[in-house]
């Protein structure tokens, strides 16, 4: 219920950015909302789905992070490349959306013996459940902050 609860607010904030302010950058080397979005929404899949699921990498990355570790490299549409992406709020919530279903399914189909083991990740060796809390709730939660932010910036930015 967590980790629905975490996309569905993820979506919430999403939803409330207008389509002018998804690419929108207020400098050329901070990420946009775009960017915030799909990262956070790769990374949930690249984590759960790949990392932990085992699963074959079925989606265009762009925005992963990690660069250097080969393990995201092998996942990345362009590896070691930084991406600023140029999708419309409309894709970005289809892809929401996907991603919603894809990790809860990914979720449900997971025995519960498997939220106890340690893995080896890029980031260091960590039990199952707390990357997926980490990777998931959390990580969500803080690119919607993100996403928040940037979109103050943007709205005030047109009345300045």
């Amino acid at each position: 219920a967590q980790v629905r609860n975490e996309f569905e607010k993820f979506i919430r904030v999403l939803e409330a950015v207008p389509e002018a302010a998804v690419t929108w950058q207020p400098a050329p080397d901070v990420h946009s909302i775009g960017w915030h979005a799909r990262h956070a929404l790769e990374w949930t899949y690249a984590s759960t789905h790949v990392m932990i699921g085992g699963k074959k990498a079925e989606e265009s990355l762009y925005c992963l992070g990690w660069e250097n570790s080969p393990e995201v490299q092998a996942m990345a549409a362009h590896p070691g490349q930084k991406m600023e992406p140029r999708f419309s709020a409309q894709e970005l919530r289809h892809f929401a959306h996907r991603m919603m279903q894809s990790t809860l399914a990914d979720l449900k189909s997971f025995p519960a013996e498997r939220y106890y083991e340690d893995r080896q990740f890029p980031w260091g060796k960590a039990r199952l459940l707390e990357q997926l809390f980490e990777n998931v709730c959390r990580h969500l939660t803080q690119h919607s902050c993100h996403m928040l932010a940037l979109n103050k910036a943007w709205q005030r930015r047109r009345t300045a």
